[in-house]
């Protein structure tokens, strides 16, 4: 019975494998409505540890914690270079996008050039902002990738097991969505932000324990930010305000997607043994 036993758990453990995760979402009108700030709080609580801001020392590894990135800083440039969160100011993300770059909306005095304003003089009416007064987003595309490094380092691959963000504007369900990528591009987590015409939207997302995710993919809206580029009834145009993830860890070795099948197969076949060798106990 004790060696019953034994395969059983080891085929428990190799099935516990296939997981889900956790999603927090919410609307509201800044970061002072309930309605947003309890499911920020309760996503940043669900990360736990300290926000840790910029925390640039190199050399030194936290472990615990998490990052945010709130794009307010008056020295962040309008175009804002792909690792500038990596380089810069060292918080361990880099963006990606098929696009051509991104942009930061203007630290303006005038409202008229606030939330992207400068690229749309209807923006302005259309955005709220969780945190005063600045936005992001993509240029040219609705498509963003982030990839993560240790902040301590800059160079060093890194993992995290949480992501969250606030999107401006979004007018059409199932179409703004957050995706957490794990080893050979799997999608280990995925979710829509909610619905909140020109009010702010939350969606964010943690794995279970002893998952990681090597990238995080965002899709804001079906219509890129552009001169003309309006809502109507079939295209939305989403900005984005607030991002928080966990502290990025250094990337260990992930089983590829062939492995986690093989995994899977072998917890059948133990769970197969088990029964048998359980049967025959009891014969």
């Amino acid at each position: 019975m004790k060696h019953t036993r034994s395969l059983l758990a080891a085929a428990t453990a190799a099935l516990a494998l296939d997981t889900q995760a956790a999603l927090f979402s919410g609307i509201g009108t800044g970061s002072s409505d309930t309605g947003l700030s309890t499911p920020v709080n309760d996503f940043k609580t669900a990360i736990g540890g300290a926000n840790n801001g910029a925390n640039n020392t190199l050399g030194t590894t936290l472990a615990t914690g998490r990052r945010e990135i709130n794009w307010d800083a008056a020295a962040l440039p309008v175009s804002m270079p792909a690792d500038f969160f990596n380089t810069t100011s060292r918080r361990g993300a880099v963006f990606g996008t098929d696009g051509s770059g991104f942009q930061v909306s203007e630290n303006s005095a005038s409202s008229v050039t606030r939330k992207f304003g400068n690229v749309d003089a209807g923006y302005v009416a259309e955005f709220s902002l969780f945190s005063p007064q600045r936005l992001f987003a993509a240029v040219g595309s609705v498509n963003l990738e982030a990839t993560f490094f240790q902040p301590n380092t800059t160079s060093q691959a890194a993992t995290i097991t949480a992501f969250g963000a606030i999107f401006a504007d979004v007018d059409l369900a199932n179409t703004t969505k957050l995706e957490l990528i794990g080893a050979g591009g799997v999608v280990l987590a995925s979710g829509f932000a909610p619905v909140n015409n020109q009010g702010l939207s939350f969606l964010g997302l943690t794995l279970d324990p002893g998952q990681v995710a090597t990238s995080v993919r965002i899709t804001s809206g079906n219509l890129a930010l552009g001169p003309g580029n309006i809502d109507d009834p079939t295209h939305d145009v989403v900005a984005m305000d607030d991002f928080f993830y966990s502290e990025p860890q250094a990337l260990t070795a992930v089983p590829e997607p062939q492995e986690w099948a093989a995994l899977a197969g072998g917890a059948c076949l133990l769970l197969g043994v088990a029964r048998k060798l359980r049967r025959d106990t009891q014969a």
